[in-house]
């Protein structure tokens, strides 16, 4: 909770400053909003027992992966932005392997993560319409994945496990290079590379043996999202 409430205060802070910056500005035409939609390559991912136990660790893959974002900033001069970012990452979770099963092959669990990004970036002009850019950003990540349940065989008697994510926060942080090529007016076309990542958070992970009289078992996993993605957009500036 004080690490929520951390990231929370820094963000606002964040958006303070560019709220503020923006007001003493706005004449000035420093403005500016952003949408984009990107292409996603989440690295494969695994899922640590908390206490340990070998045969409660799994690993992922995911697919069909795609996200989206909106952005509001303001341009301090020629050469630096600040940048407040609302994004949302989709992914359908392709594999699920543990070590001692493998417990679905292709089971297209769908798993989610918003998050929240102040950023800065720095614009190196290459001529009239055409420039380079780079920065980076902190911010706050809520992932969600939906409740995924599997029967796993055995003797002498089957297990049906389930995975879910509870109310979790994470930190995050993205580095962003790209292009925006001014094509109209104040309309730049914009195209990047982001790398995305979280800190770990937690996992419910039940184990229910239909035994007689059946039992279940409860731990805590953890894991992290890391994702590379391509996207292109428009930005518009005021």
């Amino acid at each position: 909770m004080k690490q929520v409430l951390s990231i929370s205060t820094l963000i606002a802070g964040v958006g303070l400053i560019i709220a503020g910056t923006s007001a003493a500005q706005a004449q000035d035409g420093s403005m500016y909003i952003t949408l984009k939609g990107a292409t996603a390559l989440t690295m494969r991912s695994s899922y640590d027992p908390v206490d340990n136990n070998s045969l409660d660790k799994y690993s992922t893959d995911f697919s069909d992966e795609w996200a989206v974002s909106g952005a509001v900033g303001t341009r301090l001069n020629d050469f630096i932005r600040l940048e407040a970012e609302l994004g949302y990452l989709k992914n359908t979770t392709e594999d699920i392997d543990s070590n001692a099963f493998i417990l679905t092959r292709g089971g297209g669990t769908s798993f989610s993560t918003s998050y929240l990004m102040g950023s800065v970036f720095f614009d190196l002009p290459l001529n009239d319409q055409l420039a380079v850019y780079a920065g980076g950003g902190i911010g706050v990540a809520k992932p969600n994945m939906q409740k995924t349940e599997v029967n796993v065989s055995g003797s002498p008697y089957t297990e049906t496990r389930t995975m879910e994510t509870e109310d979790v926060y994470a930190f995050a942080f993205k580095l962003s290079g790209g292009v925006a090529y001014e094509m109209i007016g104040n309309v730049h076309l914009i195209a990047d590379y982001s790398y995305l990542r979280t800190s770990d958070f937690d996992v419910k992970h039940i184990t229910r043996y239909n035994s007689t009289p059946p039992t279940a078992s409860k731990n805590t996993l953890q894991t992290n999202i890391e994702t590379h993605m391509i996207g292109v957009g428009l930005r518009y500036d005021f």
